[in-house]
C-alpha cells in the first residue's frame, strides 16, 4: 500500500519503492550527513525530501533546531505476510516543516513525526541513544497524538512506518468514500 498527503502535491502516480539491490542499510558514521541516491528517489518528491527507508545513511535522531516536525510525505508496505517482522517499510520518506500548519483545510489528514532526544547526560547515560517519538494526526481542526514510542534506537522509522501507512490508508479511504458520496 503506497500512501501519501502533504505541504506538496502528491505525484501522480504510485510511488514505487526502490530498487531492492538499494534496500540494504548503510552503516556511516553518526552525524554523517545524509546520502542521496537519486535512482532511489520517488518521482514527485521535493528536493529536500529526507529518505528514511530504505536507509542510505542513520536516520535523524532528532528535529533540526528549526524544524517543528517531519511531514511523511510517502510510506509504502510489504503487505507479503511471510515477513513475520515489524521492518517491512520499503519506503518511508518526508520533509521538515519549520513551523506547526492549522491542523485543518489543506492541511487535513496530514501526518508527522515529532523526534524528541534529551540532551540530558543523565539520560544519555541511563538510555544511550535514543530518541522519544511523537506521531501526529491533523484531523478535524486539531493535531491529535496517534502514537508515541519512548527510548526508540536508530531502527525507530521501521517501527514507526506500520502506524504511518495505516493512518494514511485510512485517511485516504475516508476521504475516497465521502467523495463518493
Amino acid at each position: 500500500m503506497t500512501t501519501d498527503s502533504g505541504l506538496h502535491e502528491p505525484a501522480a502516480n504510485a510511488f514505487a519503492a526502490a530498487d531492492a539491490s538499494q534496500t540494504d542499510h548503510v552503516e556511516l558514521p553518526a552525524g554523517e550527513p545524509r546520502a542521496r541516491d537519486e535512482a532511489a528517489m520517488p518521482e514527485g518528491q521535493p528536493p529536500d525530501t529526507v529518505i528514511l527507508t530504505p536507509a542510505f545513511a542513520p536516520p535523524p535522531m532528532r528535529n533540526p533546531d528549526d524544524a517543528w516536525a517531519m511531514l511523511v510525505t510517502a510510506v509504502d508496505i510489504d503487505d507479503d505476510p511471510a515477513l513475520d517482522r515489524w521492518d517491512h517499510a520499503t519506503l518511508f520518506t518526508g520533509t521538515w516543516v519549520a513551523r506547526q500548519p492549522p491542523a485543518d483545510g489543506h492541511y487535513d489528514g496530514d501526518l508527522v513525526v515529532r523526534l524528541i532526544s534529551q540532551d540530558d547526560p543523565e539520560y544519555q547515560e541511563r538510555c544511550g541513544h535514543s530518541t522519544d517519538i511523537e506521531m501526529l494526526l491533523a484531523h478535524q481542526g486539531r493535531w491529535r497524538t496517534v502514537g508515541c514510542w519512548r527510548h526508540a534506537d536508530r531502527h525507530w522509522p521501521d517501527m514507526v512506518a506500520p502506524t504511518a501507512a495505516a493512518l494514511m490508508g485510512l485517511h485516504n479511504d475516508a476521504t475516497s468514500a465521502a467523495g463518493d458520496r
